[in-house]
Formats: structure tokens, sequence, C-alpha cells
């Protein structure tokens, strides 16, 4: 492959990870048995600090019993209905091998960052019978208008992340809201952005570096609120 090309894919690697990190619902597909149909619907979706996507979901959902049979699933995203032609915009299928979450201390971290983006959830996140299925990203088909047609590898579509950024980002969060106040809301911050809700809408704000660590997070985030405050 050419350095155009290379460049080219590592954009759209890029963009898969905003729009998986933006969005709120994707469309999550299962096979309920080797002699039926591919089932999908609508599910809340959110993702971990690299852009993995996770779901958190009843035992009773048909969903879940497909996954306990056969845990290849497909996860669909799009960034296209606000255009006058939605073919024209970004979609993409992310393959994936779903793997329930069992570590007490991972599956309080991916809880919590859930919550965050779905408040409504808190009703039933305390219910024994909800899991939490990491899906481990496979392939990403991607397609971005006419012509632009990708399959991008797992290594060309996630990010990265760092624990310290991890274990620091809710106490990183609870410290920038309280200084602000008023919206945005922050509900996630990872080392390439933050994402906050407007209206219940979530947005996301990429930072110019990488970063590591909660301080550099902290400074890099005021520092883009304080410009927006200007302009």
């Amino acid at each position: 492959m050419n350095k155009i090309a290379e460049k080219s894919k590592s954009n759209y690697g890029t963009l898969v990870r905003k729009i998986i990190r933006e969005s709120k619902t994707a469309v999550l597909s299962t096979c309920l048995n080797k002699k039926e149909w591919p089932y999908g619907s609508l599910v809340l979706s959110c993702c971990e600090h690299d852009g993995s996507p996770y779901i958190f979901i009843s035992e009773l959902a048909e969903h879940t019993k497909a996954i306990r049979n056969n845990n290849k699933v497909s996860i669909f995203y799009e960034n296209c209905n606000f255009l006058d032609d939605p073919l024209a915009g970004t979609r993409f299928s992310v393959l994936c091998s779903a793997f329930e979450a069992f570590e007490k201390e991972e599956k309080g971290l991916l809880l919590n960052r859930f919550l965050l983006r779905h408040p409504e959830a808190k009703i039933y996140s305390k219910f024994n019978d909800f899991t939490i299925f990491n899906l481990f990203v496979e392939k990403v088909h991607l397609i971005s208008g006419f012509g632009r047609i990708y399959w991008l590898d797992r290594n060309e579509v996630l990010g990265n992340k760092y624990k310290t950024l991890i274990d620091s980002e809710q106490k990183i969060i609870d410290q920038i809201n309280n200084r602000i106040l008023s919206n945005p809301h922050i509900i996630g911050v990872d080392s390439e952005g933050y994402d906050f809700l407007i209206k219940k809408e979530c947005f996301r704000t990429e930072f110019e570096i990488e970063v590591k660590d909660a301080e550099t997070a902290k400074i890099e985030i005021m520092k883009i609120i304080k410009n927006k405050e200007i302009t």
C-alpha cells in the first residue's frame, strides 16, 4: 500500500473512533442460530478509551441468548441522517467477538462510563440480570460516500488507552464540571479528546495532542473551553 493510501486509511480510522465515541445508539446484529436469520435491533452504545464498543444488556434479550450461543456480532454506526443525501455520509459495520466482562474493577469502570452517557439506564443498572459485553473489534467495513469503501483492520481503527487516565476519568469529569457549572456537561475523557452532552445529545471535541494523564487532560480541556468562551 502506498503512503497516500495508508494516510487515507489512518484518517478513516480516526473518523470511525470519533463516530463511535459520539454515538449513543447503534444497531447490533447477532446470529439467533445456525438455521435462522441474522437479528438486528437498536441498542444503547458506549465505548472504552480506545474506541472499542461495549453494550450493557439484559440476560432476557434475544441478543444475549444469541451471543451465548455464537459470540460473533456486528454493530453498525452511521453519521448520515442529517444529510440531504444520507448515502453520501459515513457509515460502517464493526465486526466483533463479544466477551462478557467478569473482573469487578473493570465492570465498575465500564458501567460508570455507560451511565454517564445513558443516565436513564440507572433505573435497571443494579438488576442482577444485566450484563456488560466487551466487543473485541476484529475489522471494520466502512463506506464514506461514493467510491470511498474500505476494510479496516483492528489496529487501523482503535486508539490508545492509558490506565492512569482510565482510573482518574471520573475525578477529571467531576472537577471540570464543577468548575464550568454549565453546559457542556462532560461525560467522558480519553487520550484523544472529551465527550459532552448538550440537551441529551452527545458531542465531542478532539485534543490537539495525545494526553496520557489527568493533569494534562484537565489543562487541555480548560484551554479548549476558554478559547470557545473568547470566540
